[in-house]
């Protein structure tokens, strides 16, 4: 059994510009640049023998658009509308519109090649995952302030919106360690 989700990684350039935007603090727990991805859809633990498949309805699904432009466009402490526990660099509306397309389309294909995984039934929130705490209390100065606000004072938020044209779908595989998930594209 395999970890597996699909998803989207972004270019080094990318990555870069990122950096720069959060800085080099060590307030939370950030999530290394080399695990940066979207998620279109998360497939849960699957048989070896469900990744031919997979790779067919990404296949399939890749048929049916032209590579994705995706938009970066600000930094939010998420869950939306739940305690936060993570940050965000959450897409642009119309990025998340594209997305949920593209994933709505890969379900479907996934369904279609008998693929068994559980389907969200909620709105296509497109995001990028910089970092996770366990609570927002932890991370509060003793001076006030939000920890984004005190987090990222001196960053070059100006540097926002960041876009980029996806190159590729990619199938990945997760492993959880106890240093964090590690990811491996099965696709290249």
């Amino acid at each position: 059994m395999k970890r597996l989700f699909i998803a989207i990684n972004l270019p080094d350039e990318v990555k870069n510009r990122i950096k720069k935007i959060i800085g080099d603090t060590a307030d939370f727990r950030w999530i290394p640049s080399k695990n940066w991805h979207l998620t279109i859809v998360f497939l849960g633990n699957q048989p070896d023998e469900a990744i031919i498949p997979i790779l067919e309805s990404i296949k399939k699904a890749g048929q049916n658009f032209s590579a994705p432009a995706i938009k970066f466009e600000k930094i939010i402490l998420a869950p939306p509308n739940k305690e936060p526990r993570m940050i965000w660099l959450k897409c642009a509306k119309q990025t998340s519109k594209i997305l949920g397309e593209i994933k709505n389309n890969l379900e479907n294909n996934l369904i279609d090649n008998g693929v068994r995984f559980k389907i969200e039934n909620r709105p296509f929130n497109a995001h990028l995952t910089l970092a996770r705490f366990e609570s927002i209390l932890e991370n509060f100065s003793p001076y006030g302030g939000s920890p984004v606000g005190r987090q990222l004072p001196n960053s070059p938020i100006s540097q926002l919106p960041i876009s980029f044209t996806a190159e590729s779908i990619d199938l990945m595989e997760s492993r959880l360690k106890r240093s964090g998930a590690e990811y491996d594209i099965l696709t290249k």
